[in-house]
């Protein structure tokens, strides 16, 4: 994983929270996809990736979120991506028609309010 991006895991109540910051593209997403999935073990209940810090995602960083999307679904967990509507990246994910395959939230509070309710 190259400086571009910085990656803080959490764990809220058994739901991981990857929180980046910064850039995500093809020199870092498999390093990050490596990090976050190494951080969900089978007794969690869901992941929550926190983009509300990235300022640019490419194609590889849309498919870390498809990946990492099935691995957790494969588990039966949850999973949600955290982008600002107002954000850049939630126009990257809209043009690659990923807003309807992933489960986008506005903010943090708002997707750990949705799994809660769970």
């Amino acid at each position: 994983m190259t400086p571009l991006a910085q990656l803080k895991l959490d764990d809220e109540g058994g739901i991981v929270i990857a929180s980046v910051d910064g850039e995500v593209d093809l020199s870092n997403a498999a390093g990050l996809e490596m990090a976050i999935s190494n951080a969900v073990g089978n007794q969690a209940l869901g992941l929550v990736v926190d983009l509300a810090r990235v300022g640019y995602l490419d194609s590889a960083g849309v498919t870390l979120l498809f990946n990492l999307a099935r691995r957790v679904s494969r588990r039966q967990q949850v999973f949600m991506v955290v982008v600002p509507r107002e954000a850049h990246v939630r126009e990257i994910l809209s043009l690659s028609g990923a807003t309807d395959a992933l489960a986008l939230q506005d903010s943090l509070p708002e997707a750990l309010s949705q799994l809660n309710r769970r």
